[in-house]
């Protein structure tokens, strides 16, 4: 917090909140958001989207595709349809790094559906979801509501 330009006081009064508005207001950039991703300790629920994320992506993914991202420093994990980069969050994982390196770059459904992980665990993952999974089996859990072009999973 020291080295934080703004000093201390400004990170403190924000501790425990969704700063996003203060973070925009301030002028705050890309640059901010890419210093802080070593920071990150979980995730906000229903925060703010990114506005930095590049639209044009690909969206869609086959095996091929994901296979080279296998490593803690680029890591990518197809769960039923969705390909999800968990490269920022392997070590903030409640079950460890090593068991999501272990299906790194592949199909990782079997594994995540034999620890008995569900709607829960799926809406964690929502923010790291890139695009869809070729190939990928239904998400049981996804019964879609539409609003527009978006869409969310709601329970069943």
């Amino acid at each position: 917090m020291s080295d934080h330009p703004g000093g201390a006081k400004a990170l403190l009064v924000n501790c425990g909140k969704d700063s996003t508005a203060k973070f925009e207001e301030k002028g705050h950039g890309e640059l901010h958001l890419n210093t802080m991703k070593q920071y990150m300790v979980g995730i906000w629920p229903n925060g703010k989207p990114n506005p930095y994320e590049a639209k044009d992506k690909q969206t869609a993914f086959n095996a091929n595709d994901i296979s080279s991202h296998n490593n803690e420093k680029d890591c990518w994990i197809a769960v039923y349809n969705k390909v999800y980069d968990l490269t920022d969050y392997l070590y903030t994982h409640p079950g460890g790094h090593k068991v999501l390196l272990n299906v790194a770059g592949k199909d990782g459904t079997d594994a995540f559906e034999g620890k008995k992980h569900g709607l829960k665990h799926l809406n964690t993952m929502k923010m790291f979801s890139i695009g869809t999974f070729i190939g990928g089996r239904k998400n049981p859990f996804e019964e879609t509501k539409d609003e527009g072009d978006k869409k969310e999973w709601v329970e069943p």
